[in-house]
């Protein structure tokens, strides 16, 4: 029987994923080699484990990620890649990390650097402002690979970047040896 259960949710996950692949390719977004980037996706394409679907972390096996990025296709991206491993919680709207820091408890912080409402750079302060954060490790995505940028991230708190669009392979490497797995 657990069996047959595992079956039915990896033939499930595949579809997923190549529904999501066969969309990318439509964008240009070539997933063959896992390269990371795209369009915006609609509203619904989007609904997976955001800030409106939040339950209690604590009672998971699975370390906790919380990927804040302004774009749709990203975040879905990031979740679809990292799913099996971790519990990933996407965050559209950085401005609500506060709210969603009260509800859930990560171990690691994926942060997009260039957002419309606030900076990544602004979103480590307030992670490391927040008692339990001041140690979680927070990784910045970026598609601004300056000098200037990635040493205020850095001075700021961050342990890592990487710079879009990206290999899932090397970010999953990162986020391995930050929580290390």
């Amino acid at each position: 029987m657990l069996n047959r259960l595992r079956e039915v949710e990896k033939n499930e996950n595949t579809e997923e994923d190549n529904n999501l692949n066969n969309k990318n390719r439509k964008n240009g977004i070539d997933d063959d080699d896992n390269n990371i980037g795209g369009k915006k996706t609609t509203k619904k394409e989007n609904e997976h484990n955001d800030e409106s679907t939040i339950k209690n972390t604590k009672s998971l096996d699975k370390p906790v990620i919380l990927a804040i990025d302004d774009s749709p296709d990203i975040l879905k991206t990031l979740h679809i890649i990292l799913r099996n491993k971790y519990k990933v919680y996407t965050l559209p709207k950085p401005e609500k990390l506060s709210t969603m820091l009260s509800t859930i408890e990560p171990d690691l912080f994926l942060l997009d650097y260039k957002m419309p409402a606030i900076s990544g750079l602004d979103l480590i302060t307030i992670i490391r402002k927040h008692p339990k954060h001041k140690k979680t490790p927070i990784i910045f995505l970026t598609s601004d690979a300056s000098r200037d940028i990635i040493t205020s991230a850095v001075a700021l708190g961050v342990c890592d970047y990487v710079v879009k669009p990206f290999k899932s392979d090397k970010l999953r490497a990162k986020i391995e040896k930050h929580l290390n797995i």
